[in-house]
């Protein structure tokens, strides 16, 4: 585990924790990111839990989590993340918590979801993800054991018919 959390950090350069084949866990919360470019987790293949919350990240690169096959969890709440691309969770299949609370969430890329079987799902305090989810993400959806937004109850039967009436939602 290496604590890097509340230390100004503004940029990682690709492959920044490769010498590091056992890390297990990073956090890099409290920091200054605005970005998250490149592969700076790259060769840190044992990784299972990224830490990022409480930073400014506004986008985050589709391939930024690449080769990260060992990764179950990935912490971004209170930052400033608008968009997720369909791409951004390719390829790691044993995520299975991810945490965007109190971003500014407005776009859910196509498919983001395909690859996964999550057991957590965090996005309150964003704008309803939900909406901006196409049928194409209804398997995705349907995989999703909890899910939290702040959508109305409304929002989610009308606006998206793709969420499984046994799914666990909850709106704070």
């Amino acid at each position: 585990y290496i604590y890097l959390n509340g230390n100004n950090i503004m940029e990682l350069n690709d492959g920044v924790f490769a010498g590091l084949p056992n890390l297990r866990q990073i956090d890099l919360s409290y920091n200054k990111f605005k970005e998250l470019s490149g592969k700076p987790f790259a060769g840190a293949n044992a990784l299972t839990h990224i830490y990022l919350h409480y930073n400014n990240i506004t986008s985050l690169d589709e391939n930024v989590f690449a080769g990260l096959n060992n990764l179950t969890a990935i912490y971004l709440y209170n930052n400033k993340i608008e968009r997720l691309s369909g791409g951004l969770f390719n390829g790691l299949n044993a995520l299975t918590q991810i945490y965007f609370q109190s971003n500014n969430i407005k776009h859910v890329g196509l498919g983001i979801f395909d690859e996964l079987i999550l057991t957590h799902a965090y996005f309150q305090y964003n704008y309803c993800v939900n909406k901006y989810a196409s049928n194409s993400n209804q398997q995705s959806f349907a995989l999703i054991q909890h899910l939290e937004t702040n959508c109305t109850d409304s929002e989610l039967t009308t606006t998206t018919t793709m969420i499984p009436t046994t799914l666990e939602t909850t709106s704070t």
